[in-house]
């Protein structure tokens, strides 16, 4: 009698198991990129739609610890479908006296 009811649980089991799962995260592509200040808001718009045209979801923007900078370019690049990630360098700053004291 066990033997017909543990078939019927792992017949039961397998079939629900090969269902589609909800809420599986799909893999994103990204990008990493280091800013300057000297190009044009028109360049980074043609740069990150260029990304998203081919097939990048997110960027990580290197803007040397500008913050200025970091603003200016968050809203184009979320404007073309983007995620952004700051991508902060917290170590290896030579030159930065407080940094060098840590």
């Amino acid at each position: 009698m066990k033997l017909p009811k543990l078939l019927l649980f792992l017949l039961a089991f397998s079939i629900f198991s090969c269902t589609k799962k909800e809420g599986q995260t799909t893999f994103k592509f990204g990008v990493w990129t280091t800013a300057d200040a000297k190009k044009s808001d028109a360049d980074y718009t043609k740069e990150f739609k260029k990304y998203k045209d081919g097939g990048i979801d997110e960027v990580l923007i290197n803007t040397s610890t500008d913050p200025k900078l970091l603003k200016r370019l968050v809203p184009l690049a979320t404007k073309e479908g983007l995620k952004v990630h700051a991508w902060i360098m917290a170590m290896n700053r030579p030159g930065d006296s407080i940094a060098l004291q840590h």
